[in-house]
C-alpha cells in the first residue's frame, strides 16, 4: 500500500488520475509540495509501517488537499489478495500559530455537513 498527499480540484479529478485504468498516462497529479516533507513517497512505500510529515508555513490561496490511499498488488500475488484490505489511518493537523484554534472540530462539522447531505439525496 501506498499513500500520497495530493493537490486536486476535486475528489473526480484526484479519483481519475489515481484509476488503475490510467496506469499507462502520466498521472498529472504530483505530491503536495509542503514546505520540509520529512519523507518522500518513494521512501516511505518501502515499509509496511508508513509516515510523513508536511509542514505548510501558510496557504497563499485556498487548497484542497486529498489523501490517497492506494494498494499496489504484484502480478505474481493475485491470486492470493482479497478484494479489501484493511488498513489504518491517523492524521494529525496543528496550528502553530494558533493554538486556539479547534480544526478537528472545523473538519469534522464539515465532514458531517456533506455525509448529511449525501444522506438526504439517497433518501430522495
Amino acid at each position: 500500500m501506498k499513500f500520497h498527499l495530493v493537490n486536486g480540484d476535486s475528489l473526480d479529478s484526484v479519483a481519475k488520475a489515481f484509476n488503475n485504468e490510467n496506469k499507462k498516462q502520466i498521472n498529472t497529479i504530483g505530491e503536495s509540495d509542503g514546505v520540509k516533507r520529512d519523507i518522500t513517497q518513494g521512501d516511505r512505500s518501502r515499509g509496511t509501517l508508513q509516515s510523513s510529515t508536511w509542514t505548510y508555513n501558510q496557504f497563499g490561496k485556498p487548497r484542497k488537499l486529498f489523501l490517497v490511499v492506494t494498494r499496489q498488488d504484484q502480478p505474481w500475488a493475485q491470486n492470493q489478495v482479497n478484494d479489501e484490505e484493511s488498513y489504518a489511518l491517523a492524521i494529525s493537523i496543528t496550528d502553530r500559530e494558533n493554538e486556539e484554534a479547534r480544526l478537528y472540530q472545523q473538519i469534522s462539522e464539515k465532514l458531517q455537513a456533506r455525509e448529511q447531505v449525501k444522506q438526504r439525496a439517497k433518501i430522495s
